[in-house]
């Protein structure tokens, strides 16, 4: 399967969940979206329909030129490569370890960077969760406990280097934002423009409720940030 060259890196166009009505947008390379709503729910089968969980009954879904999975599994084996995704209350296995949780993509039969050598990996590890406020007393204490030990801070920053560590050209972000203190969400917006330099060629979808909707002005990474909707069906 041949990825078209382009800075588009999604397209949705006319998506129609059985929680919402149809949806549109475009993201290109360098800049995002947050998409808000009423309902956690409705996130959940959006972000499980753009990520290919579920195949799509309407609409289309284009990523990285990769079209839609429901036509292809091979399609959807090569789009999922391009995903990255965190959330703050899930994304994460409770009963693994959190060093576990950091290598299970890189696992995958195929994945090149399950051939990183040990000390690479660690480097890598190392570097990303400094770049979120993290230093290496704390990286090492934490690695061998069970992710269930984290706050939802600290889930989400393990979902992002996990990422960070597997590469994506599109970084969905589920409710990231959501229960966050001020000094919390500072360091998160720091360390997403962190990774928006570390992949250029990426762009970055969010989710949030209505309600929670962050300051997203030093989001310098993934600039402009489109404000779209996601509407309940009638």
């Amino acid at each position: 399967m041949t990825v078209t060259a382009s800075t588009e890196v999604l397209r949705i166009r006319q998506l129609d969940g059985q929680l919402f009505q149809p949806f549109s947008c475009s993201i290109q390379a360098g800049t995002g979206a947050i998409v808000h709503g009423d309902d956690p729910h409705t996130f959940d089968e959006f972000i499980d329909l753009v990520g290919g969980l579920e195949p799509s009954l309407t609409g289309t879904i284009q990523l990285a030129g990769i079209g839609d999975p429901a036509a292809d599994s091979g399609d959807w084996k090569a789009r999922s490569r391009h995903i990255g995704y965190a959330a703050g209350d899930s994304g994460m296995i409770s009963n693994l370890k959190v060093f576990e949780n950091l290598l299970l993509p890189l696992q995958a039969d195929g994945d090149p960077h399950a051939r990183l050598a040990e000390e690479e990996l660690e480097n890598s590890i190392l570097q990303a969760f400094d770049a979120a406020g993290f230093d290496a007393a704390w990286v090492h204490s934490r690695l061998r406990l069970s992710a269930d030990g984290l706050s939802r801070f600290e889930r989400v920053i393990c979902g992002l280097v996990r990422c960070h560590l597997t590469g994506f050209r599109l970084l969905l972000g589920e409710q990231i934002f959501a229960e966050l203190d001020p000094s919390q969400t500072g360091r998160l917006i720091h360390f997403l423009n962190w990774l928006g330099a570390m992949h250029p060629d990426s762009g970055i979808l969010l989710t949030c409720l209505r309600n929670q909707h962050p300051d997203l002005s030093e989001l310098s990474a993934w600039q402009p940030i489109q404000t779209l909707t996601l509407e309940p069906s009638s």
